[in-house]
C-alpha cells in the first residue's frame, strides 16, 4: 500500500491524469484497474461494459486501492473521475480519507462526474473524519511514514489506542547549547542542552559528551545515547566504556540534577540530587505525578530529553546518524523502550531490566486507563521498528520478568532477550558485566556478526516437545519453565534441549503442571556462551 501511496503522490505532484503503466511494488490490482480505466472511454460498447461490470465488483476489500482511485480523480476523463469517486463511495471507510478529493468534484464540469461524486459522498459520509483529528489509521501512516508526526490519537490492530503527547516536530531540532564549568569530567565536554519547556521555560539538561581518540571514520563515529535510572545521574564512566568501543556517547541527566557523589567517574565530591535554577521535574516514584499536566510530569521530560540528545548528536559533523543507538537502565529502560516507539531515527534499542506494563501501584483506575494511553511503552512498543537487545537477570528485584518479556513480544521489529542467570541490578553492571551489549551493537551498525536469534517457542503436536527456529550459531539450550500461579522472578525449571538444524527441540515434554515457558541458549562462535533467549509463552489453562 506504502507503494501505491507513493504512485499517488507522484500523480498528484506532476498534475498527470494517472500513472500509466505498471509500478514496480504496486498493489496486484493496480495494472487490471488502469486497464479498465482505458476501457471505460473505449467506443466499443461491449469493452465498456466489461469495464463497468469489474468496477461493479468494487467493495471494501478493495481498500489497498485507495490511493489510485484518488489519484485518479484529477484524470482529465470525465468516464475515469466518475468512476473513481464511484468506486472509493463503494470502499467505504478505508477511503474516509479521501473525501476532501471527491468533494472537489462537486464543481466538476461534467454533470455525471458530480452525480457520482455525490452518491460517493453520502456512503462516506458516515465515516468522514473530524476535521480537526487525525484518523487512527492516518496517525498511523504518518507516525510510520514520518516520526515527527504527534499529537494524536492512533492505533495498531490489536493493541490499545495511545496519545503521542510529544512535539516531536519541535524534538527533531537541533537544541540549543549553553557552556558550563559546573561538574567538569577528565576527558569530557560538559554543557547543558535545552530539553522541553516547563512552566514557561526552556528546561536545561546537563550533560557529558565525549568521542574516541583520533579521527572519525568514514562517514562518522557510530554513537550511543545513555539513559540512567533511578538515583543515577550523567556518569562519565558509561560514556567512556562507549569511547572505548569506538563509539562516541552522550550521558544526560534526566531528572534535573547536577552530577553528584563518587560513582563511575562523578568527581569532585559533590551531593548526589542537587537540583540546578533551569531544571525540570523529578521522578515522584511510580508515577506519582500522574495527576499533574502531561508537560509537568517527570516521564514526559525524560523522554523528550532523550529525544533531544539524539537530535543534538545527529547535528553533529563528527556523528554517523545511521548508527545512533540507545540504551537505558532501570527507569532508563523503562524510558528508552517508550522512546524507541516515538522517535523511529534510532538505529537500534538496548532496554537494561526496566521495560512496559508497570503495574497501577496507586493510579486510580482513570489514571491509570490514561497511563496505559500514554507514557507506558507498551503503547508506543508496537510502532518500534529497529532492532532491540532486551536484557536481565532471572534474579531481577524490582520489573517483572514475564512483563519485560512481555515488553520484548511486543515490539514491532526484532527483538532479542539476554536474560542472564544472575545479573545485580545497578548502574554499572547494566554496561560492564554485559558484553552482549556490545556485540548487539556492533553487529547492528559496524557489520560485526549477528547475535544469534531464537524464534517464538511451541508444542509441537507431532511429538509433543516444545520447538523453537533459531539463526546463528547456538552452543546449548535449555527449556525454562515456572510451574507458579502467579509470576515470581527466580530460577526456572529446566528440560535440556538438543540443536539441530536451525531448531531447538527440547529433550521431553513440558510437565502438565507448566504455567510459562521460554528457551534459554549460549550462542556459538564469535558469540560462544552469549545469552540469548526466546520470548515467555504463558500456557492457558
Amino acid at each position: 500500500m506504502r507503494a501505491g501511496l507513493g504512485v499517488a503522490l507522484v500523480c498528484f505532484a506532476s498534475t498527470l491524469a494517472y500513472c500509466a503503466g505498471a509500478e514496480e511494488g504496486e498493489t496486484p490490482r493496480a495494472e487490471a484497474i488502469k486497464a479498465n480505466f482505458a476501457k471505460l472511454v473505449s467506443e466499443d460498447k461491449e469493452v465498456k461494459r466489461e469495464a463497468l461490470l469489474y468496477f461493479g465488483k468494487v467493495d471494501k476489500t478493495f481498500a489497498a486501492e485507495v490511493p489510485l482511485f484518488t489519484a485518479s480523480l484529477k484524470d482529465k476523463r470525465n468516464q475515469v473521475r466518475a468512476i473513481s469517486a464511484y468506486s472509493l463511495g463503494k470502499i467505504g471507510q478505508a477511503a474516509a480519507g479521501s473525501t476532501p478529493e471527491v468533494e472537489k468534484l462537486l464543481t466538476d464540469p461534467s454533470a455525471t462526474v458530480q452525480k457520482h461524486a455525490k452518491r460517493a459522498l453520502e456512503r462516506l459520509k458516515p465515516f468522514k473524519p473530524d476535521p480537526k483529528k487525525v484518523t487512527p489509521e492516518e496517525a498511523e501512516r504518518l507516525l510510520a511514514k514520518n516520526p515527527r508526526s504527534s499529537g494524536n490519537k492512533d492505533e495498531v490492530a490489536g493493541t490499545a489506542k495511545r496519545i503521542v503527547v510529544w512535539n516531536t516536530r519541535e524534538l527533531f531540532e537541533s537544541p540549543e547549547v549553553h557552556a558550563t564549568k559546573e561538574r567538569p569530567a577528565n576527558g569530557m565536554k560538559s554543557f547543558f542542552y535545552e530539553g522541553a519547556d516547563y512552566k514557561g521555560k526552556p528546561t536545561w539538561v546537563f550533560t557529558y559528551y565525549a568521542t574516541p581518540g583520533g579521527s572519525p571514520p568514514k562517514g562518522g563515529w557510530p554513537a550511543m545515547v545513555c539513559a540512567h535510572g533511578g538515583g543515577g545521574t550523567a556518569f562519565p564512566a558509561w560514556v567512556a566504556h562507549w569511547n572505548k568501543k569506538g563509539y562516541a556517547a552522550i550521558a544526560m541527566d534526566l531528572e534535573g540534577h547536577l552530577p553528584g557523589g563518587g560513582h563511575f567517574g562523578v568527581q569532585g565530591g559533590h551531593p548526589a540530587n542537587q537540583p540546578h535554577k533551569n531544571a525540570g521535574p523529578s521522578r515522584d516514584g511510580w508515577f506519582g505525578d500522574i495527576a499533574l499536566p502531561d508537560k509537568e510530569q517527570w516521564f514526559y521530560h525524560a523522554v523528550a530529553d532523550v529525544i533531544r540528545a539524539n537530535s543534538l548528536l545527529r547535528s553533529h559533523p563528527e556523528i554517523n546518524k545511521e548508527k545512533i543507538g540507545l540504551t537505558g537502565i532501570s527507569w532508563g529502560g523503562t524510558i528508552v523502550s517508550a522512546v524507541a516507539g516515538i522517535d523511529s531515527r534510532f538505529a537500534f534499542v538496548i532496554p537494561v531490566y526496566g521495560g512496559g506494563y508497570i503495574h497501577q501501584h496507586k493510579m486510580t483506575a482513570k489514571q491509570f486507563r490514561e497511563y496505559n494511553t500514554k507514557w507506558d511503552p507498551a503503547a508506543h512498543l508496537p510502532y518500534a521498528k529497529m532492532p532491540m537487545l532486551w536484557v536481565n537477570g532471572f534474579n531481577e528485584p524490582v520489573f517483572p520478568l514475564d512483563l519485560f518479556c512481555k515488553s520484548a513480544g511486543t515490539a514491532a521489529g526484532t527483538s532479542i532477550l539476554c536474560i542472564r542467570p544472575f545479573l545485580i541490578h545497578g548502574h554499572g553492571f547494566g554496561w560492564e558485566e554485559v558484553w552482549e551489549i556490545d556485540g548487539f551493537a556492533n553487529g547492528v551498525v559496524n557489520g560485526g556478526k549477528s547475535i544469534p536469534t531464537l524464534g517464538k517457542p511451541r508444542v509441537n503436536r507431532r511429538d509433543g516437545l516444545v520447538h523453537a527456529k533459531f539463526t546463528g550459531e547456538l552452543k546449548s539450550a535449555v527449556l525454562g519453565y515456572t510451574t507458579a500461579a502467579k509470576w515470581k522472578n527466580g530460577a526456572l525449571r529446566t528440560i535440556p534441549c538438543t540443536i539441530g538444524k536451525g531448531e531447538v527441540i527440547a529433550s521431553k515434554p513440558l510437565p502438565r503442571e507448566a504455567r510459562a515457558f521460554m528457551i534459554n541458549a549460549r550462542g556459538g562462535g564469535v558469540w560462544t556462551d552469549g545469552c540469548v533467549g526466546s520470548v515467555l509463552v504463558p500456557v492457558r489453562r
